[in-house]
Order: structure tokens, then C-alpha cells, then sequence
């Protein structure tokens, strides 16, 4: 399934940069060798319900301390002891539930926002 979608990446790309080139020539190739993917071990939620919880945690995750991605982390496929993809760098059930709560209060927040430019007809 990655390879999948790595290949879908790869075409979309080499779409988007033969449509930019001026030049009749393809001087990049797209491909796994020069384009490498791999698909680090995430925390998954155990219901049906908490995707958009724990996808919205490992994106803020990810965005707020960006691992290093060199060589090394891809020909290990983000393996190894050094690398940013370990059971210390992603989250527990607390920091779902914490999530969660937070959501909640904002959207209680903007709820309560939405109520008093209503009443006040802004």
C-alpha cells in the first residue's frame, strides 16, 4: 500500500515539474531510487472513532520539532536508535485524551463567539 502511494507522489511530481520545464528534455527522473520513501511506525488509535484526534496530534507532533530526514534515516527506513520515529518521539493515551479536551473547549469557544455576533446582528 505505501509503495502505492509513494509511486502516486512520484508521478504527481514528475507531472507537475514536466509541465514547469521549458525544455522538450526530461533532466529528472522521479523515481524510487532518487525519490525514496518509507512509512514510520505511528501511534494508531484503538477505536474507530480517534483518527482525526491522533492525526491532528501527529501533525502538530511533526510540525512543532521536524525530524532531521538525511541519507542515513531513509536507507534505514526511519530505523535505528537515533532516529526521530521512536516510541519516545510520539504519544500516549493521555496526550489524546488532553487533545481532545482542548478541541472540545474550542469548539465551545467559537460556539459562544458565533452566538454573540448573532444576537448582537454582526
Amino acid at each position: 500500500r505505501s509503495q502505492t502511494i509513494f509511486n502516486h507522489i512520484r508521478k504527481f511530481l514528475t507531472a507537475c515539474y514536466e509541465a514547469t520545464q521549458t525544455s522538450t528534455e526530461s533532466v529528472f527522473v522521479f523515481n524510487a531510487k532518487t525519490l525514496p520513501g518509507f512509512s514510520p511506525v505511528v501511534p494508531m488509535q484503538p477505536n474507530t472513532k480517534d483518527c482525526g484526534v491522533y492525526m491532528l496530534e501527529i501533525i502538530e507532533r511533526v510540525l512543532s520539532d521536524p525530524p532531521t530526514i538525511n541519507k542515513a534515516l531513509v536507507e534505514k527506513k526511519g530505523n535505528g536508535p537515533k532516529s526521530p520515529f521512536t516510541s519516545n518521539y510520539w504519544f500516549g493515551r493521555v496526550a489524546t485524551d488532553q487533545k481532545r479536551v482542548d478541541m472540545m473547549r474550542l469548539i465551545r469557544r467559537k460556539e459562544r463567539h458565533v452566538e454573540i455576533v448573532t444576537i448582537k446582528g454582526e
